[in-house]
C-alpha cells in the first residue's frame, strides 16, 4: 500500500508538472505573439536605467531584442527627471490612458473597433490574448491615488467613455483567451479570473470620479453582454468562476451607501433582472419549473419600456460550459445583490424597487427566478421596520403584484396537472 501511495504521488507530481510546463509554454507562446504584433509599431525602445558598464543601452524592442540592438549613452550620462509609467502614458497620446483602450485586443482595428481581417489569425489570437488584462491593468493603475495625474487620467477615460469601449472589445479579447487556453479549462477560467479582477481594479480607481464610475457600473457590471458573448456569432462568454466574480463585485457595491445610490439610479435592479433572465435561466424543456405565465387584464399594469419582452432576451451568447449548480449558484448570487439594493432603499426608491419586482414577475418564464423573487418580496414585505414594510406592501399592491402573484400560483398549479 505504501508503494502504491507513493507511486500516486509521484503520478500526481508529473501531472503538476505537466500541467506547470504547459501554462509557461502558453503563456511564453502568447507574449511572443504579442511582441510580433508590436513591432511593427514600436522600431526602438531604450531606457537609461539599463545602461551597462560600458555606457551601451540595448534596445528593448521587440525586434532590437531580436537582433541584439543597442544604443550608446554620449558624455555624462545622468538621470534629470523620473517620470512615472502613468505620466509617460500623457507623453504617448493627448488622452493619456485612453490611448490604451485600442491595445485591449489586437484584433479589432483601433479605430473603427471592427475585426480585422487577419481575426482568424492564430498569432493575432494569442496576442490578443495575452493583451487583454495588462492593458486593463494599465488602465487602472494610471487612475489610483490622489495626485493630479491620476485625475486627468480619470478624467480623461470619462471623457472618452472607455467603460463602453471596453465592453465592445471584451467579447472579441475574451474569445482569443479562450482559442489560446483551448483544451485546458483550469487555466482559461484562470485567466478569465485576472481579467475580472482588472476590471475591478479600474472599478475601484473610479471610487473618486463619480460619472465614471457609473459608467463602469453601467456597461460592465450591471449588464452581463460584453461577458458573455454579446452579439458576436453566437460566441459563448467566460465561464462560471469569472461570472461569480461579476456578480459579487455588483453586490459588494450596492452594499455601499454610494455604491447604492448609483445602481439604484442606472436601475440596477431591472438591469440585472434581465441580465438573469436572459443568460441564467433555468430551461429545464418537458419540466414544471419553466412558468408559462398567461397574461391577461393586468397588461396594461406593465410599461413597456420598464422590461424586455420574450423575443428581446433571446441571447446569442451565454456561460461557457455551465452546469445546473453553476447557474443556480449564480442566480443565488444575484438574488443577493438585488435583495441588498432593495433593502437598502428608503421612501420613494423603495416603491419604485417593489414596483420593478412587479414588473419582472409579469414577464417571468423560469421557476427558480421566480421563487428568489417572490422570496425577496416577502421578506421586504414583513420586514421589522414596520414603515418600510407598508411603503414596499403599497407599491406591490399598487403596480399589480397580488395578481401577478395569483397568476404565477395558477401556471404553477396547472403545469403540475399537466
Amino acid at each position: 500500500r505504501a508503494a502504491a501511495a507513493a507511486t500516486r504521488r509521484e503520478e500526481e507530481e508529473d501531472d503538476d508538472a505537466s500541467a506547470s510546463s504547459r501554462l509557461a509554454s502558453s503563456a511564453e507562446a502568447s507574449w511572443t505573439s504579442l511582441d510580433a504584433s508590436l513591432a511593427p509599431a514600436l522600431f526602438t525602445l531604450l531606457h537609461p536605467a539599463t545602461m551597462d558598464a560600458r555606457k551601451r543601452v540595448p534596445d528593448l524592442s521587440p525586434s532590437g531584442i531580436e537582433t541584439d540592438r543597442h544604443g550608446s549613452a554620449l558624455g555624462s550620462t545622468t538621470a534629470t527627471r523620473v517620470s512615472s509609467p502613468r505620466e509617460s502614458l500623457w507623453a504617448a497620446a493627448a488622452g493619456g490612458p485612453s490611448c490604451v483602450v485600442t491595445l485591449l485586443s489586437p484584433t479589432l482595428c483601433p479605430k473603427t473597433f471592427q475585426p480585422r481581417d487577419a481575426a482568424d489569425d492564430a498569432g493575432a489570437m494569442r496576442a490578443a490574448g495575452a493583451a487583454l488584462r495588462p492593458a486593463l491593468s494599465v488602465m487602472a493603475s494610471a487612475g489610483e491615488g490622489r495626485s493630479a495625474v491620476a485625475i486627468a487620467s480619470l478624467d480623461a477615460m470619462s471623457s472618452a467613455d472607455a467603460p463602453r469601449l471596453i465592453a465592445r472589445a471584451l467579447p472579441h479579447a475574451l474569445h482569443a483567451l479562450r482559442e489560446t487556453h483551448e483544451g485546458d479549462e483550469n487555466a482559461l477560467d484562470d485567466a478569465e479570473v485576472e481579467v475580472v479582477k482588472a476590471v475591478e481594479r479600474l472599478l475601484e480607481a473610479s471610487r473618486r470620479h463619480p460619472p465614471l464610475r457609473a459608467r463602469v457600473l453601467a456597461r460592465l457590471f450591471v449588464d452581463f453582454t460584453p461577458w458573455l458573448g454579446g452579439e458576436i456569432d453566437g460566441r459563448v462568454g467566460v465561464g462560471a468562476r469569472a461570472m461569480m466574480r461579476v456578480i459579487r463585485a455588483s453586490s459588494n457595491v450596492a452594499a455601499t451607501l454610494e455604491g447604492g445610490v448609483t445602481l439604484r439610479k442606472l436601475c440596477g435592479t431591472t438591469r440585472l433582472l434581465d441580465a438573469a433572465r436572459r443568460y441564467l435561466s433555468l430551461d429545464l424543456s418537458g419540466s414544471d419549473a419553466r412558468i408559462e405565465l398567461e397574461r391577461g387584464d393586468g397588461d396594461d399594469l406593465v410599461e413597456p419600456s420598464t422590461h424586455a419582452s420574450n423575443a428581446d432576451v433571446v441571447a446569442t451568447g451565454g456561460l461557457r460550459n455551465p452546469t445546473m449548480e453553476d447557474k443556480v449558484a449564480l442566480v443565488d448570487e444575484l438574488a443577493l445583490a438585488i435583495s441588498t439594493l432593495v433593502n437598502g432603499a428608503d421612501g420613494r426608491r423603495l416603491a419604485d424597487e417593489a414596483t420593478r419586482l412587479v414588473h419582472f414577475l409579469a414577464d417571468a418564464k423560469d421557476a427558480c427566478l421566480a421563487s428568489r423573487v417572490l422570496s425577496l418580496a416577502r421578506r421586504a414585505a414583513a420586514a421589522p421596520n414596520r414603515a418600510r414594510a407598508e411603503t414596499f406592501t403599497a407599491a406591490f399592491l399598487a403596480a399589480g403584484g397580488a395578481e401577478i402573484v395569483l397568476a404565477l400560483v395558477r401556471a404553477a398549479a396547472l403545469g403540475a396537472t399537466t
